[in-house]
C-alpha cells in the first residue's frame, strides 16, 4: 500500500465501510417489526451478482499463460506516481506519537467500546432507536470515510479537538448505557434523539479520522515502517478496548438491559 497513489489508501478504508452500506440501507428500507425475509433475499441475490465478477476472473486467469515481468511494458506501476519535490516530510516523533496514540484510542472506542454498549444505551427507548442508531452509523461511516477526499486536516491541534469531540460522543453513548434501564431526563423522546445522534457523531469522528491519521503517516520516508505500526496500533486499540469492556459487561454486570416489556 506505501507503494501505491495516497488515494488508493483512503479508498481501502472506503471500501471498508462500504461493506455495510447496502445491507444497512436494504435494513432501512424494510424497518423493524417486520419479519419477513426481504432482507435476506436481497442480500442473496447481491453476492450472487457479486460472485459472477469473480468467477469470470478465475476462468480468465485459467486460460491465460501471462509471464510478468518488470520488462513488461503493460505493467503500470504507482511508484513514480508523485514527484519527489512534492512528497510531505515526515512526522517529527512528537507528532508520531500522537498520531499512533490516536489511532488507537480511535479504533478502541470504534471496535471496542461503542460496538459493545450500543445495545444498552439504545435499546433502553425502544427498538427503532437502535435499528436506527446502528444501521444509520453504518451508512455515515463510508461517508465520513470518503470525505477525507475533499476535507484534508493535518492540523494536530485540530485533530487533537476532533478526536477529544469524538471521546466525548463515545462518552455519552457510555454514558446511556449506564443509565439503562433509565432514561435521561426521563424522557423516551429526549433519549431516543441523543442516543441516535451520539452514534452518528461518534462513527463519522472515528471513520474520518482513522482514515486522516493514516493518511498523515504514510506521508514522508519510511512508510512502510509507518503504515505497519499504523496497523499495529488499530489492532491494539481495539484489543484494548474490547478487553477494557469484556468484564465490565460480562464480569461485573455494570450495564443492564432494559426489561422487553415497559
Amino acid at each position: 500500500m506505501a507503494k501505491f497513489h495516497p488515494a488508493f489508501l483512503n479508498a481501502y478504508f472506503v471500501g471498508m465501510g462500504l461493506s455495510a452500506l447496502i445491507p444497512s440501507l436494504l435494513s432501512l428500507i424494510q424497518g423493524t417489526s417486520n419479519y419477513w425475509c426481504d432482507v435476506i433475499k436481497c442480500l442473496q441475490k447481491v453476492l450472487i451478482i457479486e460472485l459472477d465478477p469473480w468467477e469470470v476472473k478465475h476462468n480468465q486467469r485459467k486460460r491465460s499463460d501471462y509471464k510478468w515481468n518488470e520488462g513488461n511494458p503493460k505493467i503500470f506501476s504507482f511508484q513514480g506516481s508523485i514527484p519527489s519535490s512534492s512528497v510531505p516530510e515526515s512526522a517529527s516523533g512528537a507528532k508520531l506519537a500522537f498520531l499512533l496514540l490516536a489511532t488507537a484510542l480511535v479504533n478502541a472506542q470504534m471496535n471496542g467500546i461503542v460496538t459493545s454498549v450500543q445495545s444498552y444505551a439504545t435499546l433502553v427507548y425502544s427498538q427503532d432507536t437502535y435499528h436506527y442508531a446502528v444501521t444509520l452509523s453504518n451508512v455515515v461511516s463510508p461517508l465520513g470515510s470518503y470525505l477525507q477526499f475533499f476535507v484534508k486536516i493535518r492540523s494536530i491541534p485540530i485533530l487533537a479537538v476532533l478526536t477529544l469531540c469524538s471521546s466525548i460522543a463515545t462518552a455519552i453513548i457510555i454514558y446511556l448505557a449506564a443509565l439503562s434501564p433509565n432514561w435521561i431526563f426521563a424522557s423516551q423522546a429526549a433519549g431516543s434523539a441523543i442516543s441516535i445522534a451520539s452514534s452518528l457523531i461518534a462513527a463519522a469522528l472515528h471513520s474520518y479520522l482513522r482514515v486522516m491519521f493514516a493518511a498523515l503517516l504514510r506521508e514522508g520516508n519510511h512508510k512502510e515502517s509507518r503504515l505497519f505500526w499504523c496497523g499495529a496500533f488499530i489492532q491494539i486499540g481495539s484489543f484494548i478496548g474490547s478487553a477494557i469492556m469484556f468484564p465490565l459487561i460480562n464480569v461485573w454486570k455494570l450495564f443492564h438491559s432494559a426489561p422487553s416489556c415497559r
